[in-house]
């Protein structure tokens, strides 16, 4: 059976699940790896994305989780490089590593429902959805600074900046994943499209796979 075309990221949040779950309905397989687990799966074997869950770390504390080193330099099959979704650490992660700032909010903390609102969009990951939106957010530390080359996407009603991307790579601050964020789906939908991932996950391809894995297995003995 094929390994899922998506790896995302285990970084301490309360809602990876809920990442995998709505990557499912939306019709793509997906595994959950920790970082350790993810570095030696890059490896040997290509993905077509990554997503970086959230956590309760602040990326500048010395035990907060550290992304694979090969993250970044990842390429798959069709020598494109890999697209990758930051959700909340996860992008605070990728502003720090590649030469961005990162503080605590400074009373801009955000917690719960909030609204954000769409100032570019070239990336086209709020394609679908409106200018204004609510989402859920979680932090107390924002992005202050974005690294060369990244575009500010949105900004949410406190003045943090809530999305930004650059070429293959794409964040936000709060979590899609969550009903409450009243347009979640169509973002994470967006980007799969735009890694060009395809649509694998459904029943009738769940048994095939299972029917074939079986017999392989079993070598013509008799199984339940």
């Amino acid at each position: 059976m094929d390994l899922p075309q998506v790896v995302i990221i285990e970084l301490g949040g309360q809602y990876t699940l809920l990442i995998q779950r709505m990557v499912r309905e939306l019709g793509v397989r997906s595994m959950i790896l920790t970082p350790v687990q993810a570095e030696i799966h890059f490896e040997s074997h290509t993905v077509q994305a990554v997503i970086l869950s959230g956590g309760s770390s602040s990326v500048y504390d010395s035990d907060a989780p550290r992304l694979p080193s090969n993250l970044l330099k990842l390429t798959r099959e069709d020598g494109r490089q890999v697209p990758i979704f930051g959700i909340c650490y996860g992008m605070q992660w990728v502003v720090r590593v590649l030469g961005g700032k990162v503080t605590p909010a400074s009373g801009k903390q955000e917690y719960g429902r909030a609204h954000v609102r769409i100032c570019n969009d070239s990336s086209h990951m709020f394609d679908g959805t409106a200018e204004r939106q609510q989402v859920w957010m979680s932090h107390t530390d924002s992005v202050i600074e974005l690294p060369d080359g990244f575009e500010t996407l949105a900004i949410s009603d406190n003045g943090v900046i809530s999305a930004i991307a650059y070429e293959h790579v794409w964040g936000v601050q709060f979590h899609p994943e969550v009903s409450h964020t009243s347009h979640g789906k169509k973002i994470l939908q967006n980007f799969l499209t735009r890694a060009r991932c395809a649509w694998d996950w459904a029943p009738e391809f769940l048994i095939d796979g299972i029917r074939a894995r079986a017999e392989e297995v079993c070598h013509g003995k008799r199984a339940i």
